[in-house]
């Protein structure tokens, strides 16, 4: 886990409902070009190419970002 998912864990707590993820986050995900989402989380193309087909999972500290764009 990367030092900024840890940081982001030490304040808002590492337990994050997967049930929003799947319902909130990943629809509107797939609704965003790659590009879009890049500029959003700046995680690289690929990952999110697999995020928006649901084979990886966003840590919860970019939910946020995808849910107000």
């Amino acid at each position: 886990m990367s030092l900024a998912a840890r940081a982001w864990e030490r304040e808002h707590g590492s337990v994050a409902d997967p049930t929003i993820y799947e319902r909130e986050i990943l629809p509107k995900m797939q609704a965003m070009s790659v590009r879009r989402l890049v500029s959003l989380t700046g995680l690289s193309e690929y990952y999110l190419w697999q995020a928006r087909k649901g084979q990886k999972r966003l840590h919860a500290r970019f939910w946020e970002r995808i849910a107000s764009a």
